[in-house]
């Protein structure tokens, strides 16, 4: 199957590391979103969305991940047979 590279903070687009302050990012953050950076109208569009959902969210900054995960894992479990 073929990965798709995460470019280097100095590789993307120059609009898109102004747009996500690229260069105060975490290590961490700057893998996941320069996988995003291949495609520098998505990554813009993404880094907008998220940055608008987190402007308005009243909720402490990892709850939703925790519910998020908590319901991931309730609905992904698989439904026992009838005995």
């Amino acid at each position: 199957m073929t990965r798709i590279a995460s470019l280097p903070v100095d590789q993307w687009d120059k609009e898109l590391r102004e747009l996500a302050q690229a260069d105060t990012l975490p290590t961490v953050q700057q893998t996941m979103l320069g996988v995003y950076a291949n495609a520098p109208e998505l990554a813009k569009a993404f880094v907008i969305f998220t940055g608008a959902m987190s402007q308005g969210f009243t909720l402490r900054r990892r709850l939703p991940e925790n519910e998020f995960f908590a319901d991931s894992f309730t609905y992904a479990a698989p439904a026992e047979a009838p005995a």
